[in-house]
């Protein structure tokens, strides 16, 4: 799951990992 790689990076680009994913 790269998204887990995301949230380590920070939680601004996991939001926007979301809204790609949405």
């Amino acid at each position: 799951m790269e998204a887990e790689r995301v949230i380590d990076d920070g939680e601004m680009e996991v939001e926007r990992w979301r809204r790609n994913n949405d």
